[in-house]
């Protein structure tokens, strides 16, 4: 029977900490001490990454906790007939609206075939490598 007055201790720990407790056990290991000998740190990117579409809708390409290295690709199609190029904005967050999420860079893919609405197919890759840097490029192709 459990006594009506027992207490439950609940704490909050930060982000910060873990991300301490483990960059501590990394140098452990990297550095040979014992007792970390069989732990690995499994490294993730903290944050979905994706892209800007149409009326600012965030899709995303990568989602938040991926171990890295990590290579994944999305397909996409033209938002309009004709259309000879794709201003790709390049976004990181959980918010739906890339207004509410942190905008990382973008770049313009031109020389699209020209085409009806939604016949070029626009490959979206992006990259997280060992060191944690993204890289994203794009390549089309009529569908």
């Amino acid at each position: 029977m459990r006594d009506q007055h027992t207490a439950v201790c609940v704490f909050n720990i930060g982000r910060s900490f873990f991300t301490a407790h483990g960059a501590a056990i990394q140098a452990g290991i990297l550095s040979g001490e014992k007792c970390t000998e069989g732990m690995v740190v499994i490294d993730v990117n903290p944050l979905t990454m994706g892209i800007e579409t149409v009326d600012g809708i965030m899709a995303e390409i990568i989602p938040r906790n991926s171990e890295i290295p990590i290579t994944k690709t999305k397909q996409f199609t033209t938002a309009t007939d004709f259309q000879e190029s794709v201003n790709v904005q390049v976004f990181e967050g959980e918010r739906p609206k890339t207004k509410d999420n942190h905008f990382l860079g973008q770049f313009e893919l031109t020389g699209i075939t020209i085409a009806a609405r939604g016949v070029t197919e626009i490959d979206v890759i992006f990259d997280i490598d060992v060191n944690g840097i993204l890289n994203v490029s794009v390549s089309c192709k009529k569908g």
